[in-house]
């Protein structure tokens, strides 16, 4: 799911639809600092010498989504996800589908 900000519709954040996968993918590009966020750990969609998209660091990610997921189910932490109802685990807000181009 793609979550925009009220104010001005600029996409901000990528999730997955549940919250069981409790990861947030954060479109850097639109923030004035990403200091607050901590440091890079990976990039995606990375122009290659070559001229092809490439992943930098992927494994990283993978790694730490797995270590972390697994720790969020077992502890019951993937309930207090703040962009879901902790109830239902439906989307705290209305979800508005993209329509398909013909």
């Amino acid at each position: 799911m793609r979550w925009y900000a009220g104010c001005c519709d600029t996409p901000l954040l990528n999730t997955m639809a549940t919250p069981k996968l409790p990861v947030v993918g954060v479109l850097t590009d639109r923030l004035e600092a990403t200091e607050p966020l901590g440091a890079l750990i990976a990039a995606g969609f990375v122009e290659g010498a070559d001229g092809k998209a490439r992943h930098v660091h992927g494994g990283r990610v993978v790694g730490r989504v797995l270590r972390r997921t697994v720790a969020a189910r077992l502890s019951g932490h993937w309930k207090d996800a703040p962009l879901f109802d902790r109830v239902s685990g439906a989307a705290a807000t209305e979800i508005e589908r993209a329509a398909r181009d013909a």
